[in-house]
């Protein structure tokens, strides 16, 4: 055994000083650097990796134990794991590091799956090619406003030559066009007086040309809106219970694939007798070597972990 059973549930947790230290945890000589650091590095992975390492004391001891005290040892950390990785702390802690890393803040919006939208837009095309129009224009007007002073001339200049040919036309969209022209005309001076109002009012036209909003106000709203939409996108990608459950998943998959009564030879290298097997990834090899009774008990904690999350 070389590596930390318990380690391979992917709980992760947190442990204080508060905390007793008995039974496995006594045995297996976890400090509590070791159980954060480990926590912090599973929790904050949306996937399950390699199984991660244990301490040198905690494979020693493992080494030691029969199967049956393996499994034991399994579950009595895996308890104090699971109660100590739901708790509000952990979650909060986890809740700040996605945030910084990920852009990722809970706002409590509702999210629409693909098929909804796809849903929504049968039912009203009209008002989807309307909010996409929009989505487009305050999109537009983000690129706009963070573009440099030289670069924004150029493709003022270019676009006040747009209107102007737009607006000279026959078609049904000419009137739109010299009100376009007109507020473009009125910019130009503030290119040199006002840089900022310029870039303002430039990307205000922008938007509104593309059937975004109008207006400044409306422009950020709507821009504030899209943000704290893509930050409850990743958040809900990133959040503690969803990570957890889905990393728990694979695991549970994984536990119950593996054939814990393959045959192996010991002539040189141990190897498996069934060439596939050698072929299988190294977290499947490694539950084979932890064994049968404790990999399970780890899914069987697992399992029921989920159905609570």
């Amino acid at each position: 055994m070389k590596r930390n059973i318990w380690l391979t549930l992917g709980f992760g947790a947190l442990i204080t000083s508060s905390y007793a230290w008995d039974g496995a945890l006594l045995r297996l000589g976890l400090k509590d650097a070791d159980i954060q650091r480990i926590a912090e590095q599973e929790c904050r992975k949306d996937y399950l990796g390699e199984l991660p390492y244990g301490t040198s004391t905690a494979r020693k001891a493992l080494k030691g134990m029969t199967e049956e005290e393996r499994a034991q040892a399994v579950r009595e950390v895996a308890a104090v794991a699971k109660a100590l990785v739901l708790s509000p702390a952990f979650e909060a802690a986890h809740d700040e590091y996605i945030k910084k890393r990920y852009n990722a803040v809970n706002h409590g919006l509702k999210i629409q799956s693909q098929e909804e939208k796809i849903k929504a837009a049968s039912k009203n095309p009209d008002a989807m090619m309307a909010d996409m129009q929009r989505q487009v224009g305050i999109q537009m007007a983000k690129s706009y406003s963070q573009m440099d002073a030289a670069s924004l001339k150029l493709m003022f200049d270019q676009d006040l030559e747009n209107w102007k040919q737009s607006a000279a036309a026959t078609g049904s969209d000419a009137a739109k066009y010299k009100k376009i022209l007109a507020k473009g005309n009125s910019l130009k001076a503030l290119q040199q007086s006002n840089p900022e109002e310029f870039r303002k009012g430039y990307a205000v036209l922008k938007s509104s040309e593309l059937g975004g909003p109008d207006n400044w106000a409306d422009l950020q709203a709507g821009g504030d809106a899209a943000a704290k939409e893509e930050q409850q996108k990743n958040y809900n990608q990133y959040a503690l219970h969803p990570v957890l459950k889905k990393k728990l998943a694979e695991f549970v998959k994984l536990a119950r694939s593996v054939d814990y009564e393959a045959q192996t030879t010991t002539a040189g290298v141990r190897k498996f007798v069934k060439p596939d097997y050698e072929r299988r990834p190294n977290n499947w090899k490694l539950l084979f070597r932890v064994g049968k009774a404790p990999s399970l008990a780890a899914a069987q904690v697992a399992e029921q972990m989920m159905k609570e999350l």
